[in-house]
């Protein structure tokens, strides 16, 4: 809005004086606040750094107690598009700026190779035939077809040829090999094969931030590479073992790798979060706002390292969502209920169920029509778009005000506690991981 011609230039003066230090204001507010979940950042908490939190070592578990059960996983199959997300064509650029082999994967997971093109750009695409869609490769630069599926309607894989096997497909860059299937009609699935020390060197850099402690990232990577092991063909019906995102674990190749996330890796190679022998069933999340929770309150999963805790560390950081706050209103709420499957009047009372660790293990809400419903484990705040189930309700007019802290279901290692223990109080990555897998140890 412009200001009126008439106003004195003494009222002009303070305005903009008053303007100035409103901005100043502003600029120190913004600067104060905390980054992302996974960003860099945080600064110490000096009074709070100052404290001691001492581990109880003697109760480690000692790992040669146990016989390790072997970790038969050697190459890794992650989605990158299927089901809604399958795509018409699939274009893939050889780094190195050689050609591919073409071929299949076996049952074993063993590439083997039946053609090849020096071509180091090519299009993968199905083509309609007199018996129906047939997937074919071509080249990116005029469609001079390269391949053809042996099958019909087919599933072609490619392995990038030449030096540094890596390619580009759709914006990210990969290690190791890719098949396309045909999903339905003419849509493909695509699926990168990798090696699974290259898949964790993928994950640990999107997980965690590429400047974080190292002895953080260590732990990351030997949590990344037990969950990949444990939950090996969890996507069976397509084919894979894992999405490439938050269902699983985020995973986007290499752009953001560096010497020390791929150091954070090597380091711990063949590692595994285990459990008197066994690979554990391990979770991790942003930050637990206080105290972690029992996989049994949060999955359903009642393992004895899945055991919540007072978590002591993030406190000593300025983590993120150390504090958030959401509004709903009661036809809100049952619009939100209704998207799960449930069928509600307008919700007039929300009643959180609490552990005795202060986390909403369940929730129970009632109507104006005498209906109600209980939401149990991770349903009880992911139904409400709420950050974690650390949280408490109150109630505003016809608002209900949800105001909680962390980020995540709090349920296994939280990243942000990870990187107070590392740089705050110097614990190395085999302190995380006990510390958080109650009885677990890496091995």
């Amino acid at each position: 809005m412009q200001e009126s011609e008439r106003v004195v230039k003494t009222v002009k003066h303070k305005q903009v004086r008053h303007m100035s230090l409103c901005v100043l204001t502003v600029i120190w507010m913004l600067l104060s606040l905390p980054t992302g979940a996974y960003a860099d950042g945080a600064g110490r908490k000096a009074y709070v750094a100052a404290e001691s939190v001492e581990l109880d070592r003697s109760s480690y578990t000692d790992p040669s107690a146990y016989a390790s059960v072997p970790a038969e996983v050697s190459v890794v199959r992650i989605g990158l598009r299927y089901a809604d997300g399958a795509v018409e064509d699939a274009q893939f650029i050889n780094d190195s700026g050689g050609g591919f082999a073409f071929g299949e994967y076996d049952q074993e997971r063993r590439f083997h190779e039946a053609g090849r093109t020096e071509t180091d750009n090519i299009l993968l695409a199905c083509v309609l035939e007199k018996r129906g869609w047939r997937l074919q490769a071509f080249s990116a630069y005029d469609y001079e077809p390269l391949y053809v599926s042996n099958k019909n309607p087919g599933s072609i894989a490619l392995v990038p040829l030449g030096e540094g096997g890596l390619s580009w497909f759709r914006g990210e860059l990969y290690r190791g090999g890719f098949e396309c299937n045909v999903e339905r009609e003419y849509l493909l699935d695509v699926i990168n094969c990798v090696e699974l020390e290259d898949y964790v060197k993928g994950v640990v850099p999107y997980e965690m931030s590429n400047n974080w402690p190292y002895e953080a990232l260590r732990a990351q990577a030997v949590c990344a590479r037990t969950y990949v092991v444990y939950n090996q063909n969890h996507y069976e019906e397509y084919r894979f073992d894992l999405t490439n995102d938050t269902e699983c674990q985020v995973y986007r190749g290499v752009l953001e790798a560096n010497e020390t996330t791929d150091r954070a890796v090597d380091s711990t190679a063949g590692e595994y979060v285990r459990y008197e022998g066994e690979i554990c069933e391990v979770y991790y999340f942003a930050s637990d706002g206080g105290a972690t929770e029992d996989g049994a309150n949060v999955f359903g999963s009642d393992r004895p390292y899945l055991i919540g805790k007072v978590d002591p560390f993030e406190k000593a950081v300025d983590y993120s969502f150390s504090s958030w706050e959401e509004w709903r209103t009661g036809e809100n709420i049952s619009w939100l209920l209704a998207n799960k499957g449930y069928s509600l009047g307008t919700v007039i009372r929300v009643v959180p169920e609490y552990s005795a660790l202060g986390n909403v293990i369940a929730v129970a809400l009632y109507d104006d029509l005498g209906g109600h419903v209980r939401l149990t484990g991770k349903e009880a705040y992911t139904t409400f778009l709420l950050n974690n189930c650390r949280y408490r309700v109150d109630v505003a007019g016809k608002y209900f005000w949800f105001q909680g802290s962390g980020w995540g279901h709090n349920c296994g290692m939280s990243q942000w506690g990870a990187r107070a223990m590392a740089s705050v109080y110097g614990y190395d990555y085999q302190d995380i991981i006990r510390f958080y897998f109650t009885g677990a140890y890496v091995a």
